[in-house]
């Protein structure tokens, strides 16, 4: 039973570790987007006044926005997976009666 718990509590970890990179690397791509964005706005309203031109300019924005809300939804799914390895644990107490066995899976879920 308490491999079974193991391997659950591995596996989100796991799972966590990838959606972390995830996130970061969306993050990172929505700032690169926004500084952008603003760049060309700027350029652009310097050079013309055609809003065709400026609304084209403004799509970097509007990409960094949606890789900012997609980072945070990735965020948020990590935060439910980390209730999800508390629930699973707690779960595993409540069957066992043993208080220390939360501690005992989580170090060893977290050893590499």
């Amino acid at each position: 039973m308490i491999r079974s718990v193991e391997q659950q509590v591995r596996r989100v970890i796991q799972d966590n570790r990838s959606l972390d990179a995830r996130a970061t690397l969306l993050h990172s791509i929505s700032v690169t987007l926004a500084a952008l964005g603003l760049f060309s706005i700027v350029l652009s309203v310097g050079l013309t006044k055609d809003p065709i031109h400026l609304v084209a300019a403004g799509m970097p924005l509007v990409m960094a926005a949606g890789t900012a809300a997609w980072a945070r939804s990735i965020k948020r799914r990590l935060r439910h997976n980390e209730r999800r390895i508390e629930t699973i644990v707690s779960t595993f107490n409540e069957q066992t009666g043993y208080p220390e066995s939360a501690f005992v899976v989580r170090n060893l879920a977290a050893a590499p």
